[in-house]
């Protein structure tokens, strides 16, 4: 399992930041303890994400889409808007 802090863990940050969602003060702990190797952000994974499809008006959303699709992983994810991309999803 991969994790990307630039994406998911910025957008969970800023969530835990404004009391929409409880989780521990160090993620880097949780994801070095659970084993999740981290997958590095590259200017090539923004610039893909640039050009997606703008399907929700979440931004948060379209970098693990692009990083998903140029690394040819899996996407684990609970919004179904995600399914308009083409990239694999399976569902959280």
């Amino acid at each position: 399992m991969y994790s990307s802090a630039p994406s998911r863990g910025w957008e969970i940050v800023v969530k835990r930041e404004r009391h929409r969602l409880r989780v521990p003060a160090s993620l880097s702990a949780v994801v070095d303890e659970e084993g999740i190797t981290h997958l590095p952000a590259t200017f090539q994974h923004a610039e893909r994400a640039a050009l997606l499809p703008k399907h929700d008006r979440d931004p948060f959303e379209r970098f693990p889409i692009a990083k998903a699709e140029m690394e040819g992983l899996n996407l684990v994810a609970r919004d179904s808007r995600i399914r308009q991309y083409e990239v694999r999803v399976l569902e959280a």
